[in-house]
């Protein structure tokens, strides 16, 4: 039998300890993974922070093992998860492009599984003893990409991103646009201030995205829906009361597939850098994203309907993945210096030119 033959007794644990955006830009490795060898046994560890649901409906995963991270108890929630791995007697583990932590690679070697893949960053990668290297020009879907190939994949690479979502999901979106008044001839265009949550220095100024929508409200047949997540709903409650109506608000606490099914129902989606940028590419929103101190090359949505605001100042981009920065510079002039206007201006284009808002439906 050949180093890479697989056989029934092969099954692959998938270690994605990542957030929302992480956990999607390996869909489409998973997706070239599940291709590659049918019938074989995928399961995936995920964090309780959001990964689980974005893999929830996914086809290409047998069972999802879900640390609970945020419990108050993470030694039971560690024994339990190393016990339940070790249980399931994985042959291959892959560890996705952006966990560096040499603790995930330490997970990998207490599976058991003989065949270990990681990205190789040192001295973080000491556990696996089939490290890929990690070139820094390359988008994230191309390095996970490169993880999969590791293990013998030959499929071509679809870059699309995956986010399946369930129906009740998608009937709660288009009851909140029928109780919205929300009319065919209307342009919708969501918007995220938020974002960022381990890097807020990566958020556009609040302030500036006030004015940006008091701006958008006046012009003719355009309805905004300003949209936030759990840790931000104060600072979504603050602006919907400084901007009033007729701006649109989810009327309540949405789970991550409502989210997803309300930007799917977007023309536009104007965001930061973050998960939910992801999750539009996912859904085929075009996408509008400010961009400051991150590598924009990493990240970026992939395919022509998506924009990308910034300034390609000689010190940006100064955080990565990969470096031991903790947050950005002071100054943030790479943000500061993207103006209101700007970004107004070029949502007005594309409103102006309405097959640059086409959405791009993926069969969800």
């Amino acid at each position: 039998m050949s180093r890479w033959t697989f056989h029934h007794e092969h099954r692959i644990l998938l270690l994605l300890f990542g957030g929302v955006g992480d956990v999607l830009l390996f869909t489409p490795a998973l997706e070239a993974l599940a291709k590659e060898f049918p019938g074989i046994p995928i399961d995936a560890v995920v964090r309780n922070n959001g990964g689980e649901r974005i893999l929830k409906f996914n086809p290409h995963i047998n069972q999802l093992i879900i640390y609970n991270w945020i419990s108050q108890n993470r030694t039971v929630q560690k024994f339990n998860l190393l016990k339940r791995i070790i249980k399931g007697k994985y042959t291959i583990s892959i560890t996705h492009c952006v966990d560096f932590d040499y603790k995930t690679g330490l997970v990998a070697l207490l599976s058991g599984a003989k065949k270990r893949i990681g990205p190789d960053i040192r001295p973080h990668s000491l556990f696996y003893n089939l490290k890929v290297p990690m070139p820094e020009d390359q988008h994230f879907v191309h390095r996970n990409y490169l993880l999969v190939r590791k293990a013998g994949v030959k499929q071509p690479l679809d870059e699309t991103l995956q986010f399946f979502l369930g129906r009740e999901e998608k009937t709660y979106a288009e009851q909140f646009m029928d109780h919205s008044g929300i009319k065919p001839s209307h342009i919708l265009i969501g918007i995220h201030p938020g974002g960022g949550l381990w890097r807020t220095s990566r958020r556009w100024p609040k302030e500036n995205f006030r004015e940006l929508i008091l701006r958008l409200i006046n012009q003719p047949h355009i309805k905004i829906l300003l949209m936030g997540g759990p840790s931000e709903r104060e600072m979504v409650n603050e602006m919907e009361k400084e901007i009033g109506p007729p701006i649109l608000v989810a009327d309540k606490q949405l789970t991550l597939g409502e989210f997803g099914a309300l930007i799917q129902r977007c023309h536009l989606f104007v965001c930061n850098d973050g998960g939910p940028l992801q999750m539009a590419a996912a859904v085929g929103t075009p996408t509008m994203v400010v961009v400051g101190p991150t590598n924009i090359k990493a990240f970026a949505p992939l395919g022509g309907q998506h924009t990308i605001i910034r300034k390609p100042l000689p010190c940006s981009p100064c955080i990565d993945y990969y470096n031991y920065q903790s947050d950005a510079c002071s100054e943030l002039t790479c943000l500061k210096t993207i103006s209101v206007l700007e970004v107004f201006n070029t949502i007005m284009d594309k409103v102006n030119n309405l097959d640059m808002l086409c959405r791009h439906p993926v069969p969800r």
